[in-house]
């Protein structure tokens, strides 16, 4: 996220996934401790860049719900969302 941060403060845009941060904002994009060396994922999407991990089920279903919206059960991604503006 603070690499993403950087790259809209110095280019005026989020980038649209965590690879356009290599190697100028990150020397690599940051594993997922929750998998076996996979990348943290990263999606446009709900007005902002998601950033997230698939969470505990290892599975990835499709980013962190948004505040206030009632998650399926299965749903346990983990991250954040920086808007686009």
């Amino acid at each position: 996220a603070v690499a993403a941060t950087r790259m809209r403060l110095e280019e005026g845009r989020l980038p649209p996934d965590l690879n356009t941060l290599v190697p100028r904002y990150l020397p690599a994009v940051p594993a997922d401790l929750f998998t076996d060396g996979a990348a943290l994922k990263a999606r446009v999407k709900d007005g902002g860049l998601l950033i997230y991990s698939v969470g505990p089920n290892g599975v990835d279903d499709d980013g962190p719900v948004p505040p206030g919206v009632d998650p399926p059960s299965s749903n346990d991604d983990v991250g954040l969302r920086l808007p686009i503006e």
